[in-house]
């Protein structure tokens, strides 16, 4: 299945991705499509496309899902889709790196600081453009493994370890500058 995770705010672009699925299950009938996060700003065509698209039996939704869990559903994805107009940070997409999940994003600055050239990014960020990238994914093996490869090196500039340290390190030069 390809996988979303995060609040279903508008500037995610989840019709966008709704639509290029709905094209790729036409060809390839037995991908599925599994958003995780709560609607609370949702655009309300979000579930009525799923409806229009015929795609009740192919796509999944679930508000919410424990963090003991969450893992196993990222480990279990096909691909990763994150196609923010724009974002805070962009944890989920990290995550998706760290397990080798091939990864799909779009340009905006965030994500180009965080994924680099460790996720796909599709730009324009268009239906047709979405769609060409998920099928490259599909059809070729070797390019799935690898954007895997790609991520997982991508993910290793993430740890908390090195997180302490640049926290550290920007205390220190703050105190060397009193």
């Amino acid at each position: 299945y390809f996988l979303f995770i995060g609040s279903l705010f508008r500037r995610r672009n989840i019709p966008l991705m709704l639509e290029a699925f709905k094209k790729l299950v036409q060809k390839y009938k037995n991908f599925k499509f599994v958003i995780v996060g709560n609607d609370a700003d949702a655009p309300p065509s979000i579930f009525s496309l799923i409806k229009l698209y015929q795609l009740e039996t192919k796509v999944l939704h679930f508000d919410y899902i424990a963090e003991s869990d969450l893992l196993a559903f990222i480990q279990a994805a096909f691909c990763f889709v994150y196609t923010s107009n724009y974002e805070g940070y962009g944890l989920p997409l990290i995550e998706a790196l760290a397990c080798g999940v091939p990864s799909i994003r779009s340009d905006a600055e965030t994500l180009e600081e965080i994924a680099g050239n460790g996720a796909i990014k599709v730009f324009p960020l268009t239906v047709e453009n979405l769609y060409e990238t998920m099928i490259q994914l599909v059809e070729k093996t070797e390019l799935r493994k690898k954007w895997s490869e790609k991520g997982l090196e991508r993910s290793k500039m993430f740890s908390w370890t090195t997180a302490a340290g640049n926290v550290l390190k920007t205390i220190q030069d703050s105190a060397e500058k009193k």
